[in-house]
Parts: C-alpha cells; structure tokens; sequence
C-alpha cells in the first residue's frame, strides 16, 4: 500500500523462508511446544548464513531460547467490509490455527518462530526476521498489560496489517506493528479494535480481496 507497507510485507515474506526445506525431510509433529522446538533448531541451524536476518550469530546461537507463545487471530476482510461503527468488534476477531514465539537470547527478543497446526499436526510454518519480531515486542509493551498470557496476534491478512492485541472487559485493544498513515494507524499506539475496524471498513469495502 505505502513504501513503509511495502517493505513490511517484504519482511513478512523473508519471515516464510527456509522452513519449507527443512520441513521436506521432517514429518509434522502432534505438539505445539515441539513444532517451536523444531523451529528454533532450524534457526539456529541458519545463523551461519542468516546473522542480520536472524539477530543472532552462530557464535551465541546455543543460547538462545523460546519465549511465551502468543496466539494467533485473524480478521476476515469480507467480515471487516460489513462493519459498521458501533457494532461489536471482537465478533470479527477469530482465533486460527497459529501461534507465534519471541525467540530470546539472553532475554531480549532477537527473532521469532511461527507454528501451525495441520491435519497432521503442529509443525513450525515460518522462521526469522529480526526486525517482525522485534516490532511485535515493542508493540505488546504497549498494551495496558503486557504480560497478560491472553496477549496475541491479530493479523488482518488481506490489507497486510498486523496488531497486538489484548481482550479486555470491554473489547479488544490493538497495537498496530507498523505505522500506516493512509487509515491513520500509529505503530505502538494502542486503540480500540472498534475505532481501527471502523477506518479499515472503507477501505475494505474497495478491496480487491487480493493481498496488497
């Protein structure tokens, strides 16, 4: 959409490499933890040639470790495209099949592992890219609470946009990842998911349905 979304999107993109590879010689796994498991071992087996990418080195890579799994929801566009201001916003937030772990080295936040849940069962679907993970970070530091277990992801595939989320008593707060001026969205802002869906409504209702 913008030059600063494009670049995101390519972000997203490089978040998807290397798993399809490996995954060809290694079978789908029945547990989420193992699935995470599998996807730190792939990156620790790619920080020789992925350092920047990773945000870690070879060097220190056997330190690194697994942080606190958030899960993964998702917002349907034509749902969104129906909208309107005043309606419940948390109707339209759906749990999938994902989650999302921060992988730490030494505590801080370097990079991620995404894993997803199959017919066959849980396996790791995406790996990598320091910069994703890090804003995801500094977005869940936004939230009222933080370290509320309930803290997940909330994509909006379609329009390529990405929160943090947390249910409240009374709805859904969301931080965006990104900054996206043109549906006034401010990266580490938090703000009612009913305000943000009521902006992203217009421009839902002009879409292609394909991802931007």
């Amino acid at each position: 959409m913008r030059t600063m979304h494009t670049v995101f999107v390519m972000l997203l993109a490089l978040f998807t490499s290397s798993v399809a590879q490996s995954q060809e010689q290694a079978p789908a796994l029945k547990s989420q933890e193992a699935a995470a498991a599998q996807g730190l071992a792939i990156l620790r087996s790619l920080s020789a040639d992925r350092t920047r990418d990773l945000g870690f080195t070879q060097a220190n890579a056997d330190r690194t470790t697994l942080g606190k799994p958030l899960s993964v929801y998702s917002v349907n566009l034509d749902a969104l495209r129906e909208y309107r201001t005043g309606e419940d916003a948390s109707d339209l937030i759906e749990q999938s099949s994902a989650a999302f772990y921060p992988v730490l080295l030494d505590g801080t936040v370097r990079t991620g592992v995404r894993v997803e849940n199959s017919p066959a069962g849980w396996e790791p679907a995406r790996v990598g890219n320091a910069g994703l993970a890090t804003s995801v970070e500094r977005a869940r530091h936004a939230l009222p609470s933080p370290d509320d277990p309930a803290v997940a992801l909330v994509q909006v595939l379609a329009l390529n946009l990405v929160f943090v989320g947390q249910k409240t008593d009374d709805e859904w707060i969301l931080v965006p990842v990104i900054d996206d001026p043109s549906v006034e969205l401010k990266a580490d802002r938090p703000e009612p998911a009913s305000r943000i869906f009521a902006r992203l409504a217009i421009i839902a209702a002009r879409h292609n349905g394909q991802p931007t």
